[in-house]
């Protein structure tokens, strides 16, 4: 290389790194970045704002007694994402961050991808049809897990979720539904 090549090359490299440090805007580029319980979303994107992808990770009960027991993830078509227990209000679980940041960006052409990875993941794990394929967050995307049991059985399955912006994916993250419904 060049002595010419390599100083444009060092440039280049302080250049990102001064954006990445300092987390400003350096020649037109800027640097984004959300951080949830150990995934980081990372973007370099032209001086207009870009749409932040993420995910929150989490464990989600559902308990009910003398009832069907029903655990709930809504991937929202307005960019929100909620949590559900049984048939209750489903609450929004980190209006910070949501699935997209503005939500004003979805559902674009993103999607979502369920991948079940171990416990229930034959069934009472719901919708069966879409599990391991991306499927367009144009339509509010309802995951769920059932115990209808009324041993002393509960139902779980731990699932990992992708959104990607229909070619590229954006973030991932680990998830855990339990359903437990008790009859003594």
């Amino acid at each position: 290389m060049g002595q010419w090549n390599y100083m444009a090359w060092v440039r280049g490299r302080l250049l990102i790194m001064s954006m990445l440090l300092t987390g400003r805007e350096v020649r037109g580029l800027r640097y984004q970045r959300g951080s949830l319980s150990g995934m980081s979303v990372k973007r370099i994107a032209g001086a207009s704002a870009a749409d932040v992808v993420t995910i929150t990770a989490g464990t989600f009960i559902a308990f009910a007694f003398g009832a069907d027991a029903t655990a709930r993830h809504h991937f929202r078509s307005d960019g929100t994402f909620d949590t559900q227990q049984n048939n209750q209000t489903a609450v929004q679980i980190n209006a910070s961050t949501d699935w997209i940041i503005p939500n004003s960006s979805a559902p674009g052409a993103y999607r979502v991808r369920h991948t079940a990875e171990s416990g229930d993941t034959g069934g009472p794990w719901t919708p069966a049809a879409s599990i391991n394929t991306y499927v367009a967050l144009s339509t509010n995307r309802i995951y769920k897990v059932v115990d209808t049991t009324t041993t002393l059985t509960t139902r779980s399955v731990d699932y990992t979720a992708e959104i990607d912006d229909g070619s590229v994916s954006q973030d991932s993250s680990a998830m855990t539904l339990t359903a437990d419904r008790e009859d003594f």
